[in-house]
């Protein structure tokens, strides 16, 4: 049975104002899980990871890491947390190097071969005595990364890291991520709105809008799990469309994607198969008929656009 290594329970947070920014938000995340959080703008992301981090208190619940509480052991509790929060900061003067000195001199117990393991995992070793000034944006993300992993986190905490970077920089840290999570097993939960990255990413999501936690859970149950979504096609596009109107009880989702000009149904209360064999039947001549992948970003806008609806 895996561990929780984050746990939080039913924590709230409102400000003056009444603004509630985080109602009631529960959610578990496993250890070695890559979990995706996720949200519009003013959701109430960093909010939570505020209070995760123990930055500021929640007004109700809690949150447990590996086991401790925030609230009553918040030392212990964050021990083994490395985190990127908000964009790292550094000494523009000192090299990257020097820079995880002064951090690992801060923290205690970490051995300079620990610095030098750091900057390898980040790809940053051959750039380690230049000066941070003559970083890219890019560099100085993985550097953030390195000095998170100088604890060797049990969690890790990135907040938008691939925010302000341009594409190459995005796939070096998407490359990193994965590579993190597979070679050490460190949980990561990762706040982004860039969701194709997070649908790359991560095996577990957690959507949150207006402070409420909207949907969590494995990326692949999530999206179209009853296969009740198909995506189908024929040469004759017009009959088709027309013979799948006939057909009581089907939802046309989409008449004509734009990528792939199919078209996508519900099947409702249809077997799937008997949908195949009407529209056969009818004289349709079908080239494709299949389960739609719903993208991350369908399943968030849907998720998203029923709170306002």
């Amino acid at each position: 049975m895996s561990k929780n290594i984050l746990e939080i329970e039913g924590i709230s947070k409102t400000f003056l104002g009444n603004f509630k920014a985080v109602q009631n938000l529960s959610l578990k995340v496993e250890e070695g899980e890559v979990c995706g959080f996720l949200g519009p703008n003013g959701a109430g992301k960093t909010t939570t990871i505020r209070m995760i981090l123990g930055l500021i208190k929640p007004d109700d619940g809690n949150v447990f890491i590996d086991g401790h509480s925030i609230k009553e052991d918040k030392l212990t509790a964050l021990k083994k947390v490395g985190a990127l929060v908000e964009g790292p900061a550094f000494y523009e003067y000192l090299s990257g190097r020097d820079n995880l000195k002064a951090f690992a001199a801060y923290s205690g117990d970490i051995p300079q071969s620990r610095i030098e393991d750091v900057l390898g995992i980040v790809g940053l070793s051959d750039r380690g005595k230049d000066k941070v000034r003559h970083y890219s944006y890019g560099m100085k993300q993985r550097l953030g990364i390195a000095q998170a992993l100088l604890i060797q986190p049990r969690l890790l905490i990135l907040d938008e890291p691939t925010n302000g970077l341009d594409p190459h920089g995005i796939q070096e840290i998407r490359l990193l991520i994965k590579r993190l999570s597979k070679e050490t097993g460190v949980t990561i939960l990762l706040s982004s709105h860039i969701l194709a990255e997070v649908e790359q990413i991560c095996n577990k999501v957690a959507i949150i809008d207006k402070g409420v936690l909207k949907a969590s859970g494995d990326v692949k149950q999530l999206l179209n799990p009853e296969k009740k979504i198909y995506e189908i096609a024929s040469n004759d596009y017009k009959k088709l469309l027309k013979d799948l109107k006939s057909l009581n009880n089907i939802t046309i989702l989409k008449e004509h994607d734009e990528k792939t000009g199919n078209i996508s149904f519900h099947t409702g209360n249809w077997n799937p198969e008997d949908v195949l064999v009407e529209l056969v039947k009818k004289g349709s001549r079908i080239t494709l008929f299949a389960p739609k992948k719903i993208t991350l970003e369908d399943f968030f806008f849907q998720i998203t656009k029923e709170e306002d609806d």
